[in-house]
């Protein structure tokens, strides 16, 4: 997929990621064996993920759109809720680079991505925002 989209810069990470050899000669990929991913996060128009929950839950807080691509455990439920609440698009695991790239562009060209991650980043800093009053009420209650 790399090699096709000269305009995208990827950064792979990880075990599998060092797999990737034929697209570790390429300028517009970085292929690393771990990265930081909050950083990158941040930095990323779009997230490619498994759609474990921890990453889900990065990229709403970084307001960073998601093409969730799970693969086993509790990953296929997340990416289903990623898709089902407009945070991004999910794909099966066997899904070409090609369509991949396709939905890259998707989810970075719809609006309707970016501003439904930013209501979900709301409402997890609400009930964040929440925890913090009751645990300080509950404390001083004890």
């Amino acid at each position: 997929m790399c090699h096709t989209r000269a305009d995208l810069q990827f950064v792979l990470a990880g075990d599998l990621a060092l797999l990737a050899t034929r697209e570790t000669n390429r300028a517009n990929a970085l292929v690393l064996p771990s990265a930081p991913q909050l950083t990158l996060i941040r930095a990323a128009d779009v997230v490619v993920t498994h759609a474990g929950l921890n990453t889900v839950k990065e990229c709403i807080m970084c307001r960073t759109p998601m093409v969730a691509v799970p693969l086993t455990d509790d990953q296929p439920a997340n990416g289903f809720r990623v898709a089902r609440n407009l945070l991004g698009v999910t794909a099966h695991w066997d899904v070409t680079g090609e369509a991949v790239a396709d939905l890259i562009d998707e989810v970075r060209s719809e609006p309707t991505y970016a501003a439904a991650i930013e209501d979900m980043r709301r409402t997890f800093e609400a009930e964040r925002q929440a925890d913090t009053v009751s645990d300080l009420v509950r404390r001083f209650l004890l």
